[in-house]
């Protein structure tokens, strides 16, 4: 099986081929969010330098902490699964909207005028001290056709946190709302809350068992097989399945964020600090 590294060194110029080969599009930009102690890359085609599209990098405090997160998309079945990225980019735009030096917002549309068209807007929230940053995410899916449209959109996602890809736990919790993944590896925690709608299919993995399916490299037609747990090199990805009328639109929202992992005797003193309290009210009461 090929690592991370050798795989982007292969995968740019096939992917860049098929991508100019099945839309035309041969250009790609890259957009840099910056907050605070956070710094968010993200790819909007797939000829960057690493072949890597969408989200390739989310730094904190100096340390990258992510190798790819992106969105792919199905209209019905037997066409097999397309990243976002193979339809033309309409409109991209970069925002400062706080006091913060730097851009900290991203809205992008991919589509055609008469067909399918996806809106992505990011917002990022760095702090000023300590290990933490916040990356909200709202996706709008509509189409302007004239009949019905059954759409399939997955979110993929590969962190590989305190910058290394061993000893990432990955735990998806689908029971009861809202949806969360939660991912610890290197000392710190990344959790994902989907705010609306939960998925109807999840799945996490080991890279790139996910990746390759939605690249149809092993699956046509990916359903996402319910697995939520993996150890390792771990990716995890959402699925939506929906049916769109004309004029219609479907509305993701989504919040992750990155934090520092308490130490197991900060837990500890936590929890006898707060039962001694509890206490010392009991007596005083």
């Amino acid at each position: 099986m090929f690592t991370k590294a050798l795989r982007w060194a292969i995968l740019p110029v096939a992917i860049a081929a098929m991508i100019v080969a099945a839309s035309g599009q041969a250009r790609a930009d890259l957009y840099t969010l910056i907050d605070k102690n956070s710094q968010v890359s993200v790819n909007t085609g797939a000829d960057g330098a690493d072949g890597v599209r969408g989200v390739n990098a989310w730094s904190v405090n100096g340390v990258n902490q992510l190798h790819q997160q992106w969105f792919w998309f199905r209209i019905g079945d037997g066409t097999g699964e397309a990243s976002i990225d193979t339809l033309p980019l309409l409109f991209a735009k970069a925002s400062d909207t706080n006091s913060s030096p730097g851009d900290d917002v991203l809205n992008l549309t991919y589509g055609t005028r008469d067909g399918l068209e996806i809106d992505v807007k990011m917002s990022l929230q760095g702090t000023d001290s300590g290990l933490h940053s916040d990356l909200g995410e709202q996706l709008a899916i509509r189409h302007n056709s004239q009949s019905d449209m059954t759409i399939h959109f997955f979110q993929y996602s590969d962190f590989d946190l305190n910058g290394t890809s061993a000893g990432q736990s990955v735990i998806l919790t689908p029971a009861g709302h809202p949806f969360r993944a939660t991912q610890v590896g290197g000392g710190l925690a990344m959790n994902e809350t989907v705010v609306t709608p939960s998925p109807e299919h999840w799945e996490a993995s080991n890279f790139p068992l996910t990746r390759d399916k939605l690249d149809n490299i092993t699956d046509l037609d990916t359903t996402l097989d319910g697995v939520t747990s993996a150890f390792g090199d771990a990716t995890w990805a959402f699925e939506w399945d929906f049916v769109l009328a004309p004029g219609g639109s479907f509305l993701i929202s989504k919040d992750k964020d990155i934090s520092a992992v308490p130490a197991p005797g900060a837990v500890i003193l936590g929890g006898l600090g707060l039962s001694l309290l509890v206490w010392m009210r009991r007596r005083v009461g």
